[in-house]
């Protein structure tokens, strides 16, 4: 092992200088200090020398030449301990490659030789690291060797050298591996040979191949055409072993692992991966052939010479010699027993007869025995399928009546007929769940009315009580209750702000009603789904609205896909001007069409998909609403008077890019825009825009957190807040950035924090007299868009998350007219008083998205 003979601490001296020189100046900032006004380099005299000896005098334990600086907490005094561990890659790898294959082999290191820093914002803390020891150190390189050849480096080889660093007590040792992982393996030909008939012919159904031949070289072969080799020519292309791929023994693994389920699923219950083995070699039938012409040999060299730098090898995928042939025999569905309210009590049973397949046995009545079989995929006489077994355990897992789901299956004697008994275990009927929510929007720097407070905090409690099995038939039933309000905490105003109050009351049918005969099998997963709603929002000096809400849908989950639809959808909002409203009505008259009772008969159409990895898991929303587009054809005063037509699309994409176990980047990306049509005959102007309660807004916890809720836009329009309290658009964009990072744990909780900044506006589709300059035009858009920044404080209770943002405003495009200059400048006004008290406080529950 080296020892550098320079110390971590050399810059000791000149360190003592600066010190010592600030020491003697010290008593004079305490003079100033005490008698006269203290100045801010009179405080930096002070405090900056006591960080500085603060930081250094445990030098031992920090390391400032790298970032983030590290500091060795707990370390053992006097002995080495593994401080940092490198994996040195050599080869002809790319980039790409050697950072894939380095991140796999550092999976491998065992914990005593793979220091774990917890990430801090500017250092890493390193707790209590091992004593080093060889024996650790060794058992890692078999690791890192054996995940090497079974990826296709078959020549690899690992060696490792140690580097110790000392600093009084002390010893950080520095251990680095060299790894020379050799040429990449590849496949060359693969040969799936059987020799049964109908797997056989399955297998070679999954893949591209010339089945005339044996075995050829340089292409995927097909073994002989043998009756249960039929089974594997059934699904081509399908296959995870291609020529010129990888040879890896997880790709193998994974391609015996696919014909394992392909066999289940064709009957073949009792087929396992035991039953299967590849068998691979290198040596080229060519070699063992005599030859007269030298320069066919010559050739053949060359080839051979080309395969010592490129090597590639042959596999043959075959039963395993002496197989259990009880395990090649195919299966068929025979009866299924249903338990609906199975228990301890395992005799006593009513039995239900349904058909020749379902026999339903209950101790109650609790459930309907006809709804049962609706959930079950498994008909008798069909060939056993592995996955119409488990979309059936899934499919009552699914369902929230249930608490419990165990599927047995009993082969019946010296038969090919397997029988199920599905055995559910009743969840409790009725649920009650209450949670409350806040929030907190203030900004000190703006001047508000009494109609239009600035520091609102926000309280909400909810109530909701759900019956898991309504009229026996397995469907849920959903009544909420909700009460929220906004108090004023600003002095001279009003002290509630606004009120909200609403009941909600939906049913959720386990199946599609009514029963459409020619949809797809897979359709009987969706929900049908009744909602009703009925809410009050006072917002006490502006308006009273009350809303009614009626809506039918239905729901599928599909893997990593979600659709919804609802049709129709019915809204209707009336509302009650009062006063303050009225006198903004008489300086604005444009706002009645905004502000206004309204109908909205839709049709909502939404769309969810996940997909990604552990570390980038991206989703993508899409959603479409359209009104009035059919009911405008009924011609009546009512509904020329209130339907709105539109059309609203909107999309958001989220990226979350994980960085470790404490860090993550999130981007997310949202944009919408409302087309409003006017109708025949009808109000036109009102037509031009969206009604307020569909219109897009900006600001809040959840959105544009430098500003208020709804305080943002439209476009560069620049009003008072007293004048027009709320702002809307027809149009919406907005970009959020924000890095996750972890703090702290205390009292076992997690403390989190943030870095952010949000960019976004709302717009007009058309022009409004009454907001100049808040329609969307192409050549504004940059100017137009708001920029914030900000930080925040996380708790993470492990149910729900806590938040505390605090934001700045960037570019402000919609100040008062008294901070108009702002439109045209970036970082405007800030000063050290802004930026300490100038931003917003967002108070939210769990993350903005």
């Amino acid at each position: 092992m080296k020892t550098p003979s320079s110390s971590l601490c050399f810059f000791w001296p000149k360190l003592w200088i600066y010190l010592d020189c600030d020491l003697e100046i010290m008593p004079w900032c305490l003079k100033d200090l005490c008698y006269s006004k203290p100045r801010m380099s009179t405080y930096l005299k002070i405090i900056v020398p006591i960080l500085i000896v603060f930081l250094f005098t445990s030098c031992k334990s920090w390391d400032f030449h790298t970032f983030p600086f590290t500091y060795v907490k707990k370390f053992p005094r006097n002995k080495p301990f593994v401080y940092e561990t490198n994996i040195k890659l050599s080869g002809n790898l790319s980039k790409t490659e050697k950072s894939n294959l380095e991140s796999r082999l550092r999976a491998q290191l065992e914990d005593s030789v793979n220091p774990k820093a917890s990430q801090k914002i500017l250092w890493q803390v390193i707790k209590k690291p091992p004593v080093f020891d060889t024996t650790y150190v060794q058992s890692s390189r078999r690791f890192m060797l054996a995940m090497l050849r079974t990826s296709g480096y078959f020549k690899s080889a690992i060696t490792y050298d140690t580097v110790v660093h000392r600093n009084e007590e002390a010893y950080k040792l520095t251990l680095n591996f060299n790894v020379a992982p050799g040429p990449l393996w590849h496949l060359d030909s693969v040969w799936y040979n059987i020799q049964q008939p109908e797997l056989q012919r399955l297998t070679d159904s999954t893949i591209n191949a010339d089945t005339t031949k044996k075995k050829l070289k340089d292409t995927v072969t097909l073994g002989v055409q043998q009756p249960f080799q039929q089974i594997a020519d059934s699904t081509a292309t399908e296959s995870f072993l291609k020529k010129g791929s990888t040879f890896s023994q997880d790709t193998i693994a994974m391609e015996l692992d696919r014909l394992v389920e392909l066999f289940r699923n064709k009957g073949y219950m009792r087929f396992t991966r035991n039953e299967l083995v590849g068998v691979w070699d290198t040596l080229d039938v060519a070699l063992l052939q005599p030859m007269v012409n030298p320069l066919e040999e010559i050739k053949l060299m060359n080839e051979l010479a080309k395969q010592t730098e490129n090597p590639t090898a042959s596999l043959e995928i075959k039963l395993r010699p002496g197989y259990d042939s009880a395990r090649l025999i195919k299966f068929y569905v025979g009866k299924v027993y249903i338990y609906p309210d199975f228990g301890p009590d395992t005799t006593n049973y009513t039995n239900v007869i349904l058909d020749s397949t379902y026999t339903v046995r209950y101790h109650e009545k609790l459930f309907k025995p006809k709804i049962l079989p609706q959930n079950i995929y498994l008909r008798r006489g069909q060939v056993y399928s592995q996955t119409r077994y488990t979309r059936t355990a899934d499919r009552f897992n699914n369902n929230v009546a249930w608490r419990l789901v165990t599927i047995d299956l009993k082969p019946r004697p010296g038969m090919d007929t397997v029988d199920f008994y599905v055995k559910l275990v009743p969840a409790k009927k009725y649920l009650f769940i209450a949670n409350l929510e806040g929030s907190r929007n203030d900004n000190p720097y703006t001047t508000f009315t009494q109609a239009s407070p600035g520091n609102l905090l926000g309280v909400g409690l909810n109530l909701s009580v759900q019956n898991r099995n309504f009229a026996r038939a397995a469907a849920q039933t959903n009544i909420s209750l909700r009460f929220g309000t906004e108090l004023s905490i600003s002095s001279g105003e009003r002290f509630v702000a606004s009120r909200q109050a609403s009941v909600g009351y939906n049913i959720v049918f386990p199946k599609i009603i009514p029963h459409f005969s020619f949809l797809p099998e897979r359709f009987r997963e969706a929900k049908t789904i009744l909602g009703l709603n009925i809410a009050n929002t006072q917002r006490i000096l502006l308006y009273n609205l009350t809303s009614f809400n009626a809506s039918w849908g239905y729901e599928l989950q599909r893997r990593n896909k979600f659709y919804a639809v609802k049709i129709p959808n019915v809204e209707y909002a009336l509302l009650a001007a009062k006063d303050s409203l009225d006198t903004i009505f008489a300086h604005h008259p444009g706002l009645r069409n905004l502000f206004n009772d309204g109908l909205v008969v839709s049709t909502i159409g939404s769309f969810t998909m996940n997909w990604g990895t552990r570390k980038n898991l991206n989703t993508l929303k899409a959603n479409i609403e359209a009104s009035g587009l059919l009911m405008s054809l009924i011609k009546t005063d009512f509904i020329k008077k209130n339907l709105y037509r539109f059309i609203k699309p909107d999309i958001e994409l989220k990226r979350i890019r994980k960085i470790d176990a404490n860090r993550e980047w999130v981007v997310r990306v949202f944009t919408g825009v409302g087309i409003p049509f006017a109708i025949q005959n009808g109000n036109e102007k009102r037509s031009q825009y969206l009604p307020f309660f569909k219109a897009y807004n900006a600001g809040g916890p959840n959105s544009m957190r430098g500003w208020g809720l709804r305080r943002l836009g439209p476009g560069h329009a620049s009003l008072y807040y007293d004048s027009i309290p709320d702002r809307f658009g027809d149009i919406q964009f907005e970009a959020n950035f924000e890095y996750r990072f972890h703090l702290f744990n205390l009292f076992g909780f997690r403390f989190n924090s943030a870095f952010f900044t949000d960019i976004g506006n709302v717009w007009f589709m058309h022009k409004n007299a009454d907001f100049p300059g808040g329609e969307f035009h192409f050549g504004n858009f940059f100017q137009d868009l708001g920029v914030d920044v900000g930080t925040g404080l996380r708790l993470d209770l492990g149910f729900f998350l806590v938040r505390l943002d605090y934001a700045l405003k960037v570019h402000n495009p919609s100040p008062e007219p008294v901070n108009k200059e702002a439109q045209d400048h970036y970082f405007y006004r800030w000063t050290a008083k802004y930026f300490l008290y100038g931003g917003i406080l967002q108070f939210g529950v769990t993350y903005p998205f």
